[in-house]
C-alpha cells in the first residue's frame, strides 16, 4: 500500500516542478530570430474601447438593487455630495472596501500636504452631518 502512494506523491511533486517552471519560461525573452537578429519580449493587446452604453449593458441593475442602492445613499450623506472641492481638496469616491461595507473617500489635496487634506475631509463630514464610521480616507499622491 506504501509503493503505490510513494509513486503518486513522487508523480504529484513532478507535475508541480514541471507546472512552475513552465510559468517562469514565459516571463523569459523570447528566444532569438533564426536570423540571430534581436530578441523580442511579448506585448499585451490592447483591450478594446467601450462606450458607455456597451459597458451599462454588460451589468444591468434589478428594481430591488436600485432601491437598496438609494437606502444607503439617503443614510449617507456624505456619498449624495461627492465629488466635491472643499478648501482645494478634491473628494472623490475610490470605490468599495475589502469588507464590502466600507467606502473609501479619495482625497486630491493637490500638494497641499496630509495635515490639509485630514482638517478639510473633517470639516466635509460636519457640513453633510454625515455621522456614518463606514468611510475609509485614502490621500492620493
Amino acid at each position: 500500500m506504501k509503493a503505490p502512494l510513494a509513486t503518486l506523491a513522487a508523480v504529484l511533486l513532478v507535475t508541480v516542478v514541471v507546472v512552475l517552471l513552465d510559468g517562469r519560461a514565459h516571463d523569459q525573452p523570447m528566444a532569438p530570430t533564426t536570423s540571430g537578429s534581436v530578441e523580442g519580449r511579448l506585448r499585451p493587446v490592447p483591450a478594446s474601447q467601450l462606450t458607455a452604453t456597451q459597458i451599462n449593458r454588460q451589468d444591468p441593475t434589478d428594481p430591488q438593487r436600485e432601491v437598496l442602492e438609494a437606502r444607503a445613499f439617503d443614510r449617507r450623506p456624505l456619498l449624495n455630495a461627492l465629488p466635491t472641492t472643499l478648501q482645494g481638496v478634491r473628494f472623490d469616491i475610490g470605490g468599495l472596501g475589502a469588507d464590502d461595507k466600507t467606502t473609501i473617500i479619495t482625497a486630491d489635496a493637490q500638494g497641499l500636504g496630509t495635515r490639509r487634506a485630514r482638517i478639510a475631509y473633517e470639516t466635509l463630514l460636519r457640513r453633510t452631518d454625515d455621522r456614518s464610521s463606514s468611510y475609509r480616507f485614502r490621500l492620493q499622491p
